[in-house]
């Protein structure tokens, strides 16, 4: 399988209400790219990791659902860092809905040949 060119890092936790809405976002926003998502669960005692799961496996999605419990922020993203494949990575914090976010920032990445950027200036709905 190639590589792919995004490595979008997902942090969850508890959101089982809204996690496929968020996906589907990023999901739509993403096509025509070779992307692969990592939703890394921060102790979800719902099932965030179980709807995420299913929604990878029905659209047929490259990514993971992990589990990295009991740890911070930063320890979340950083584990996400580290099974990312991507030529590029981005995190997207699920509290945002992001709204042509992810194809903006790859463009950019590209034009500025970026392995990694904190794209601050993602719209806030």
């Amino acid at each position: 399988m190639q590589e792919p060119e995004l490595s979008v890092i997902i942090p969850v936790m508890n959101i089982e209400n809204r996690i496929c809405d968020v996906l589907n976002t990023l999901k739509e926003d993403t096509k025509g790219f070779s992307v692969e998502f990592l939703i890394i669960d921060r102790g979800s005692k719902d099932k965030t990791m179980q709807m995420a799961l299913r929604f990878l496996r029905q659209n047929q999605l490259n990514g993971y659902v992990m589990q990295e419990s009991g740890g911070n922020i930063s320890q979340t993203l950083n584990a996400g860092i580290q099974y990312a494949n991507g030529t590029y990575i981005t995190f997207v914090f699920p509290q945002r809905i992001y709204q042509s976010y992810l194809e903006e920032f790859l463009k950019r990445q590209r034009k500025q040949m970026q392995s990694f950027c904190l794209d601050v200036n993602a719209r806030n709905n």
